[in-house]
């Protein structure tokens, strides 16, 4: 598919859950045929892995757009618009399990095992790779 398709398939053609915004942008000067995805999520700030605000049934909104990440995601290997739109919802759920993991915690302790921002819970997790590279366009 060509950038600009997939470009127009992003920014005009699609919608996902109510408060996120996605979108895209030419990134052929970084990378040759590739766009820049933009994923905005709305959420609250998890704090972290033993932060208290869990107890307080996590009062701090993150600031609009919200959580946010930025991928580069590579177009000329898609056949279509089915092909684009996998890449794009692989992403997506990056981002939702990057969220997850901030979130999941033991009740006694507020302790989060696998906070995404946190040493430990990046090497329980397993996938560091994938920790350090999130996000990064």
């Amino acid at each position: 598919m060509k950038v600009e398709q997939a470009l127009t398939l992003i920014n005009d053609g699609i919608v996902y859950r109510p408060g996120y915004t996605i979108t895209a942008e030419d990134h052929t000067a970084r990378y040759g045929n590739s766009i820049k995805v933009g994923i905005y999520c709305p959420t609250v700030d998890s704090g972290t892995r033993d932060s208290e605000e869990w107890k307080q049934g996590y009062p701090t909104v993150v600031a609009d757009p919200g959580a946010r990440a930025e991928f580069t995601l590579t177009v000329d290997d898609c056949a279509d618009e089915f092909a684009v739109l996998r890449k794009l919802l692989l992403l997506i759920t990056r981002v939702e399990q990057h969220e997850a993991r901030e979130f999941l915690r033991f009740k006694g302790s507020g302790r989060a095992p696998f906070h995404p921002h946190t040493s430990d819970g990046i090497r329980r997790w397993g996938q560091p790779e994938l920790d350090f590279t999130y996000g990064l366009a």
